[in-house]
């Protein structure tokens, strides 16, 4: 639920909060690759790219058959 929240507070352009409940979402389901691709895209939309490829390398670990998040790291 917190990484829908997340998404849906991003998509309406509000990356801090949800960056906060992203991290909310992390720090129950520490292994979800979905919020962890979600966490990279709003670091990447942030031009913060450093942070963006951590958290997309990190959700491959998790799940290296997951081709579109090397779509991501393109």
């Amino acid at each position: 639920m917190w990484n829908k929240y997340g998404a849906a507070l991003a998509n309406s352009m509000r990356t801090e909060e949800a960056m906060n409940a992203y991290k909310i979402a992390i720090d129950l389901r520490p292994n979800y690759v979905r919020t962890l691709v979600n966490i990279g895209l709003a670091n990447n939309n942030q031009t913060k790219f450093d942070d963006a490829i951590v958290s997309f390398l990190n959700a491959l670990i998790l799940n290296p058959k997951a081709e579109h998040i090397w779509g991501y790291i393109r």
